[in-house]
């Protein structure tokens, strides 16, 4: 499958996800990322700092530049010479487009998305059924219509913290994506939100939950430092108190639920949403749509 290539996240691999690097970079500021605010920063940025670019001669960033061997490799771009890479594909699968980027950010030219929607639809015409799935931190960026209601489009939406829930209501609510799929993901979970915290009464944590209705897929998830180690709540990390009405509001709202960077200190006080048994491990809980599981190689 030249062009779309593996990705070590677990929700991911579980699923055997190929990634789509054909958006990359970001430029959200911390307003809308709370994760560059944190001191564990964000582990895309830290990984393309770590890489060179390809130098494809086609490709481009903000301000026009073609790429080179010292572009700054989080610089939001457009790869034109992988966009072709889903119709190429030997069997359809599951596409995460852009996972390292976030396709709504500033810096993200509505002109560089255009082909990228128009490869999907082109894909659906032509009776390919990969399942192309989107995560963003900024959804209002997105601009009515741009984006395809297709069937085998799964748009998500990061969440982190404060607020951050209505970003989900305020999709929900456009009525845009009536035949595409939501899901969201909180990973990591930040700050002490009453959304989000099992401290506060009924009421909210009710209101959590009908913030989730609508959603068909949840990622939950801890702060991790650059070596994938979960950062503990003393050292700025998620709290347990944070993660239960998470999966307790996923659970009600009937979505699948796939934990990881948790450990049992973190999980303390969670309830499995089927058995009602305590968990104390994110291997007790780790569900996927059954369409991208359909779409996973079984040799």
């Amino acid at each position: 499958m030249s062009g779309l290539t593996a990705t070590r996240i677990p929700w991911a691999r579980a699923c055997d996800a190929r990634r789509w690097d054909v958006l990359t970079g970001c430029d959200n500021p911390p307003e809308v990322c709370a994760v560059k605010a944190t001191e564990a920063g964000c582990w895309a940025e830290k990984r393309a700092e770590q890489e060179v670019c390809r130098a494809c001669e086609t490709c481009v960033v903000m301000d026009g530049r073609i790429c080179g061997p010292y572009l700054t490799a989080f610089e939001p771009s457009y790869h034109p010479d992988l966009l072709d890479a889903p119709l190429r594909a030997k069997r359809d699968c599951n596409i995460i487009v852009g996972i390292e980027s976030d396709p709504f950010c500033p810096g993200m030219r509505s002109e560089w998305r255009k082909p990228v929607w128009d490869m999907m639809e082109k894909c659906y015409r032509e009776g390919r059924r990969h399942n192309f799935i989107l995560l963003t931190k900024n959804p209002a960026g997105i601009i009515e219509g741009e984006v395809p209601n297709l069937e085998t489009l799964w748009l998500g939406v990061s969440i982190t913290g404060v607020g951050d829930v209505l970003k989900l209501t305020h999709l929900l609510s456009t009525g845009w994506f009536d035949s595409s799929h939501i899901w969201a993901s909180f990973d990591p979970i930040l700050g002490d939100d009453p959304e989000l915290s099992s401290d506060y009464k009924p009421r909210q944590r009710l209101r959590l939950h009908l913030h989730l209705v609508g959603i068909e897929f949840a990622v939950i998830g801890g702060l991790t430092d650059g070596h994938r180690r979960v950062i503990p709540a003393d050292e700025g990390g998620t709290r347990a108190e944070w993660v239960a009405p998470v999966i307790e509001a996923a659970g009600n709202a009937g979505c699948d639920i796939f934990l990881k960077s948790l450990t049992a200190r973190e999980l303390a006080g969670s309830i499995h949403p089927c058995t009602g048994e305590p968990l104390t491990s994110v291997r007790q809980l780790r569900e996927l749509p059954d369409v991208w599981l359909r779409l996973r190689r079984t040799g």
